[in-house]
């Protein structure tokens, strides 16, 4: 069950509820991000904006109690508050799945949208009181957009993957159908999985006003990131590429941590991805990189042979990736040459294998 006003995605929710035993009584569903709303509603509720799932016992145990439960607390105002009652008498309590999304937040998601937590996107709740999702659309067209990758691969959507750049001391993190992210400085993901708050509580009231962490917007060059939002999608014989381009300048000087390497420069990523569907819950991705105005990152699973060859960069050099063994790329710069040139070894860069949970 859910709102009018929620986008949701269907194909996640069929496989995060194929978890559960459905002749068992569940009651799956997500509190709110405000810890207001919860203060005052209940923090241990699903809430019907977000949307929430009961199995099929379970709603036979409640319709039978459901007329007993309105009399019961008939000083409840908020339907799904007044269900958690009834559930909770019924000996329910709530399962959370952290994809539901309530959305009780107000302006610019997108610093939130670029860290999702490990955890398959459920829903999308309350359009009508934020700022459209990508720069320059109205909120219609940042459904249609978002729903553009949604539709190819939703187990990817919003996935956040991690990679560091150590010659330039860059840091990459990408938000699979959404966002990219650089950073001239090293972040560990211990840090980059906290959004950055470029959204507002959804009431007044106290601190912390969220149930999560948060990082504050900065203008400090070293911890301020490069944006790129979602721009467009390719099918390919062997997986996806998803294009996100930059929508604004940042207006700072680049960082000393960096050696002053500047990603000004940097006008669009390119994302290759397997086309099998990702396990967001048994392991992150990593990936490796070109650089020149355009780069490519290429997520990794195994294998041999060439991923990707670059068009030339200024410099009349273009990047090669080679593929060792599982998340693992050697780069190998391909210099303009001539035929008795002998071919430049190729230097590693940026390994790392998964981690599991």
């Amino acid at each position: 069950m859910g709102d009018d006003d929620s986008l949701f995605f269907v194909d996640n929710i069929v496989d995060v509820l194929s978890k559960y035993d459905h002749t068992e009584k569940r009651y799956i569903g997500m509190f709110s991000e405000s810890t207001k709303s919860n203060f005052r509603l209940a923090f241990e509720m699903a809430y019907g904006g977000g949307g929430y799932a009961l199995s099929y016992p379970m709603v036979e145990a409640l319709v039978a109690k459901l007329d007993e439960c309105i009399e019961k607390y008939h000083f409840i105002w908020a339907g799904d508050k007044l269900q958690s009652y009834c559930l909770a008498d019924l000996g329910a309590d709530l399962i959370p799945e952290k994809g539901f999304h309530q959305m009780d937040l107000r302006g610019d998601l997108s610093g939130l949208l670029s860290s999702h937590p490990t955890a398959p996107l459920l829903s999308l709740h309350h359009f009508g009181a934020l700022a459209p999702l990508f720069p320059g659309m109205d909120r219609h067209g940042s459904v249609l957009q978002i729903m553009k990758a949604a539709n190819v691969d939703q187990s990817r959507m919003l996935q956040q993957s991690v990679c560091y750049v150590r010659a330039r001391n860059w840091t990459l993190s990408v938000s699979w159908g959404y966002s990219a992210h650089v950073y001239e400085n090293i972040f560990p993901r211990s840090y980059l999985k906290l959004p950055i708050e470029t959204f507002r509580p959804w009431l007044r009231g106290w601190f912390p006003f969220y149930m999560f962490n948060t990082r504050r917007v900065s203008r400090n060059p070293c911890e301020a990131p490069h944006w790129f939002f979602f721009d467009s999608l390719e099918q390919v014989e062997r997986g996806v590429v998803t294009s996100y381009t930059r929508k604004f300048i940042r207006n700072m000087t680049s960082c000393s941590f960096s050696g002053d390497i500047s990603a000004d420069p940097l006008a669009s990523i390119r994302v290759s991805s397997p086309i099998t569907p990702k396990e967001v819950s048994s392991s992150h991705e990593y990936f490796s990189f070109t650089s020149g105005q355009f780069m490519e990152i290429t997520f990794t699973s195994g294998g041999f042979g060439p991923l990707a060859l670059l068009p030339p960069s200024r410099s009349g050099a273009s990047l090669r990736l080679y593929r060792l063994r599982p998340w693992t790329l050697l780069p190998r710069w391909i210099e303009p040459r001539s035929a008795t040139t002998p071919t430049p070894a190729p230097h590693r860069c940026c390994r790392h294998k998964t981690s599991r949970l």
